[in-house]
């Protein structure tokens, strides 16, 4: 039963949410990806960005600066200071004044070992503000990317010392601290954000959701129920929060909770499919009850037919249920449709049912060379573990 719930909840946990694109999900689908970012960072070329932004042209457009200011902070942070200085230097050229570019570009040149340019672009900064937190947050950014971790943490530290009212610096701080897997420290910041800031609308949203994330893996599960409790009557429009009270009854055993908690999900968002493929593995996982997880997993084949893990789940219930020869038909048609680790383990588990241990030799061996996979992964493991028993 143990084995059923850790099973249940890291599946969950490894799927993410999945919004629809349309009406006001739209912010909340972009919250939620900043979320993502900062918990699990992921190569850019994996989520469409091209690669060489140093020669894109910007424009004078406020959001368009925005949007190459944070995609250069991100090239600082890999410790690619060369991109990161020639798109910050395109942003003066479009913003002379704008003192983020500028930190990104002694941030650069301290990466770079040019002390003498650090020291002019220091300059100039200090010229254009008495507030050098956006420095320091920046210096904490290089020497991440030089994976230099305590000085990093000291100038992210620093940047609070600074500006004592900072929201950015105390965020970075938390999420640095997500970076170095030091959970209940970024617990704890993320938990001085909400107490003591002044935070947006969104920041608030979003900090809470990172808090429950950091939660999650610290097992602090009636806090997370608190918090999405209150979040829900601040924000009833947005389904993630429901999504998280549910999986927090999940963690503790409150079977019956949850499942009412995704039915009700399913009732307020009719055209968001998380509630039902939970309900379907809860019923699979947990209940025991294949015709009820049918009926949800069919659901959201219905009104989501283009969505291929439908495909994965339903080949899960019917493995369960240890009818394999239709697991192994839904699972083929899974990892057709899209090399994912997870369904190609489910293939090759479904193929050693069978006894077709060739076929299943090769799908574990195709996973495990994933480049996608970590090595470091419970699922890499488990599939060491099964090709290793064939």
């Amino acid at each position: 039963m143990i084995a059923d719930f850790a099973l249940i909840i890291g599946y969950h946990y490894l799927r993410g949410t999945i919004m629809s694109k349309s009406g006001f999900f739209y912010k909340i689908v972009f919250l939620v990806f900043m979320l993502v970012i900062f918990l699990f960072p992921i190569n850019k070329s994996s989520y469409g960005l091209p690669l060489n932004f140093s020669k894109e042209a910007i424009t004078s457009d406020k959001k368009d600066i925005n949007k190459y200011l944070w995609i250069s902070e991100q090239f600082l942070k890999k410790g690619r200071f060369k991109t990161s200085l020639a798109i910050a230097k395109k942003i003066i050229n479009k913003e002379t004044d704008n003192i983020e570019a500028h930190a990104i570009i002694a941030a650069s040149y301290k990466g770079l070992n040019l002390s003498d340019k650090f020291k002019k672009e220091e300059t100039v900064i200090k010229n254009l503000t008495s507030q050098l937190s956006i420095l320091y947050i920046m210096l904490g950014n290089t020497y991440l990317g030089l994976k230099q971790y305590k000085l990093a943490e000291d100038m992210y530290k620093t940047a609070i010392k600074e500006d004592k009212n900072s929201i950015r610096a105390r965020n970075t701080l938390a999420d640095f601290y997500i970076n170095q897997k030091k959970f209940q420290k970024a617990h704890n910041e993320y938990q001085i954000l909400i107490n003591n800031y002044q935070l947006s609308t969104e920041q608030f949203l979003v900090t809470n959701l990172k808090l429950c994330k950091v939660n999650f893996i610290l097992k602090n599960y009636n806090q997370n129920i608190s918090i999405c409790k209150k979040l829900i009557n601040l924000y009833p429009k947005f389904p993630i929060i429901y999504m998280y009270l549910a999986k927090a009854y999940l963690a503790k055993k409150n079977v019956n909770q949850a499942i009412n908690c995704y039915r009700q999900v399913s009732e307020l968002f009719p055209n968001y499919i998380e509630p039902y493929q939970s309900l379907a593995l809860v019923y699979i996982d947990i209940m025991n009850d294949k015709q009820k997880a049918l009926i949800y997993i069919k659901k959201a084949m219905l009104k989501f037919p283009k969505n291929i893990q439908n495909y994965d789940i339903i080949g899960w219930i019917y493995y369960k249920s240890k009818e394999y020869n239709k697991a192994l038909r839904y699972f083929k048609i899974a990892t057709k449709l899209e090399k994912n680790p997870l369904y190609l383990y489910h293939l090759g588990i479904t193929y050693k049912k069978i006894s077709e241990f060739v076929n299943a030799k090769k799908v574990f061996r195709q996973a495990i060379n994933m480049p996608n996979l970590p090595k470091s992964s419970p699922l890499y493991r488990q599939l060491k573990s099964q090709l290793n028993k064939i």
